[in-house]
């Protein structure tokens, strides 16, 4: 049997569980061997990342992020496609990192597997010009920590 909509939804936000809890295990956990990730727009040229490339991009974050994100989703707002087990979330995000207070805006688009339990794919649409603007003082910060 497919997985619920209520099932979709409920592995979908757990993915922002694992995010706020910042623990690259428990964050690995909720992903299938073959999950992929990737950082859109394409504009910032970031690859897709398969498992072993997310936990290498996850644990550098986690240096420059000691204390991790505060991420919510807007509740009202969740878009389920249950044919294709794909949930389009709104959230937001805040961090005090290296290199100060760091805030965005993303669009999620979650494909969660079969069984409905795990993670099959994630698309993050991140605000671009946020991204481009606070990255550069990012990899400063963290380069004086190496």
């Amino acid at each position: 049997m497919p997985p619920t909509r209520a099932e979709l939804l409920h592995t979908a936000k757990n993915l922002f569980v694992t995010y706020n809890k910042w623990n690259v295990e428990d964050i690995m956990a909720i992903r299938t061997s073959d999950c992929t990730h990737r950082v859109l727009p394409s504009s910032l040229g970031q690859a897709p990342l398969d498992n072993d490339a997310f936990r290498r991009f996850v644990e550098n974050l986690m240096l420059g992020i000691p204390k991790g994100f505060n991420f919510t989703i807007d509740e009202k707002t969740p878009l389920v496609d249950e044919s294709a087990r794909k949930v389009v979330v709104f959230a937001k995000s805040k961090a005090e990192t290296v290199a100060g207070p760091y805030a965005n805006e993303y669009i999620f688009v979650v494909t969660v597997d079969e069984s409905g339990n795990k993670i099959a794919g994630v698309e993050e649409f991140v605000d671009a010009t946020i991204v481009k603007d606070f990255l550069p003082k990012f990899e400063e910060a963290m380069a004086k920590l190496a």
